[in-house]
């Protein structure tokens, strides 16, 4: 049975301290990231949806103190076994208790909190599955109960191991000098002095990453001398960060008739306001290429791994006749959530003489958002186009009725939206709501933009592919989403590319160290049996910035699975950044 505590006492505090101490190195520190605090929360037991995160993170303005954490864990109920089979029942179509894996895999990677495919079949591995492939979820109810209080007495675990070395410092005392009782906090009943956990630390100097990289590559790379006579497929797309801090854009269908040699650059770009400011200048970009063996099967074929002077990141290829998937990637080191919104906020709209007008900051922004859902770079949105634009501002792609609408009100060009018709619509759109903004912020939130109109929260891309021997066809494929199986690219291509190193005296857990010219990737890759849990630790790093909120991050990897760790990158790329990571394993 699940633990559970009450919203007062000793025993309730203790587990808000420990679980906020696998974020933070002390309740003094604040949390500092909507990621963390969703984190923290699950470490107590909660489930808590990105809304309900949301909620606590803006009444908070962006930092979550250890006081408020608790407040806000004693308004959150920790999930029940009845709570968790009323949600499998409502996928249980013929109500017999069990779930078929279609089922649970099309729930699981389609809708609420997305997972990969990689992790639901290492779901499944870990329940007891009868041979027929379904899932008794009433079963699988108690072992999820059963490992929320395994990360409960890991975090515990872990508190108590802190505050023993704080002790022994403090005291003087040697590494090997016994545990004192005393400074072993416990949860309603007395934990045994932890056990001495293997750790592992490497370091890496990153001046000779490039060295390091290219000496990986199997052929050497050049730009074809005549790649004005190849065929030329080019489109734009955009890294949109979420509000779970999850990265979205487009991927794309790359049908050649035959075998070609290919040449495919990717490299971030900013749609230029008057100033000529640019927002994202050093943005990572990277195209993983997939083989399309089938519907669902796909084989990893390589990836862009070199950036030129210029920032465009490139790769040449053999291909044979197919179909290919083309997965563009960034690691979100760079592209960060905003902590906080601007003091000043940019006007919209003006009114001259009562009627409403644009401002001219608002019209240069729809400039820049036309320019960036141009895919095809041809001046105009096709109906297509605009309709991933309406996709990403309502969640809903366009109706016929509504580009309908868009047909009788502003004049097309050769049937597409012209610039001139984009701003007149959204001209219409404030003068049918009054001058209010508010829908118009909507808008130019989910594209990106914050409150002084920055792009800050997007990152627009350009894709280019040359074809020598055949003309092919390049496909906009799909909505805004994270394919699913671009992680599992990303660890393959670790595992095939990367050094190795064990963390455990058996073999069966390693940290993956893939090197490129421009970023570090840590990947976990474990051969056990049992679930791990790994706390990376590059604290110690200089010059050095993760895709997380911090430096240090803790992974759990199902039995027989990669999963990523943690991007790096330099803060600075003009000075020498150094790598040092340190590795442990923390549960089962």
């Amino acid at each position: 049975m699940q633990r559970t505590t009450g919203s007062t006492g000793q025993d309730f505090m203790l587990e808000c301290k420990a679980a906020y101490l696998t974020i933070k190195n002390s309740i003094e520190e604040n949390l500092t990231s909507k990621d963390d605090l969703y984190r923290a929360l699950q470490q107590t037991g909660r489930n808590p949806s990105q809304r309900i995160v949301l909620k606590y993170w803006e009444q908070e303005n962006g930092t979550v103190s250890f006081n408020k954490f608790c407040s806000i864990v004693r308004s959150e109920a920790p999930m029940s076994e009845n709570q968790l089979i009323n949600a499998f029942r409502k996928i249980d179509v013929n109500h017999d208790g069990f779930i078929s894996h279609e089922e649970f895999l099309s729930v699981m990677t389609t809708k609420g909190e997305l997972m990969s495919p990689s992790e639901v079949r290492g779901i499944f591995r870990k329940a007891d599955i009868n041979k027929y492939g379904k899932l008794d979820y009433k079963e699988f109810c108690k072992i999820i109960l059963k490992t929320v209080e395994q990360c409960q007495s890991v975090a515990v675990e872990r508190m108590n191991d802190m505050q023993t070395k704080r002790a022994r410092h403090q005291s003087g005392e040697s590494h090997s000098s016994a545990v004192s009782q005393d400074s072993t906090v416990t949860l309603g009943k007395k934990t045994p002095e932890p056990k001495p956990r293997r750790l592992k630390r490497t370091e890496i100097n990153v001046q000779d990453i490039k060295k390091a990289a290219v000496a990986k590559l199997k052929t050497k790379v050049s730009k074809p001398s005549n790649l004005q006579d190849w065929y030329h497929h080019k489109s734009k797309g955009i890294f949109y960060l979420e509000e779970d801090s999850t990265v979205v854009n487009h991927h794309y269908i790359l049908k050649l008739p035959r075998s070609s040699s290919v040449w495919m650059t990717i490299e971030p770009y900013s749609p230029t306001a008057e100033t000529g400011e640019k927002t994202h200048p050093t943005i990572d970009t990277a195209l993983y290429i997939l083989r399309l063996d089938g519907e669902h099967a796909s084989t990893l074929v390589t990836c862009t791994e070199k950036r030129d002077k210029k920032g465009v990141y490139y790769v040449r290829v053999d291909l044979d006749s197919g179909k290919y998937l083309l997965l563009p990637f960034t690691t979100g080191c760079r592209l960060r959530p905003r902590l906080r919104q601007p003091h000043t906020e940019s006007r919209l709209v003006r009114k001259d003489k009562e009627k409403v007008q644009l401002t001219k900051a608002f019209r240069q922004a729809l400039t820049e958002i036309f320019d960036m859902c141009d895919q095809d770079d041809n001046g105009l949105l096709s109906r297509e186009e605009f309709s991933y634009f309406n996709l990403r501002t309502s969640g809903e792609e366009l109706a016929d009725d509504e580009w309908t609408v868009v047909e009788e009100n502003v004049a097309l060009q050769m049937g597409e939206l012209t610039q001139q018709g984009f701003i007149a619509l959204h001209q219409m759109e404030a003068e049918d709501n009054e001058g209010n903004t508010e829908d118009l912020w909507v808008t130019l939130n989910t594209i990106g933009y914050n409150k002084n109109l920055q792009l800050d929260e997007a990152c627009p891309f350009k894709l280019n592919v040359y074809l020598d021997e055949c003309k092919g066809e390049l496909v906009t494929n799909g909505s805004l989403t994270t394919d699913l199986r671009l992680e599992e690219a990303i660890c393959q291509f670790a595992n095939t590319r990367g050094s190795h190193q064990v963390l455990n005296s058996d073999d069966s857990v390693a940290l993956l160290t893939y090197m490129c010219d421009t970023r570090v990737t840590l990947v976990v890759h474990n051969k056990s049996s049992q679930t791990v849990t790994v706390h990376l630790d590059c604290s110690e790093s200089t010059n050095c910035v993760s895709n997380h909120s911090s430096l240090k991050h803790q992974i759990t990897v199902p039995r027989n699975n990669f999963k990523i760790g943690m991007h790096l990158m330099p803060e600075d790329e003009n000075s020498e950044w150094n790598i040092n990571t340190a590795c442990r394993i923390v549960g089962p």
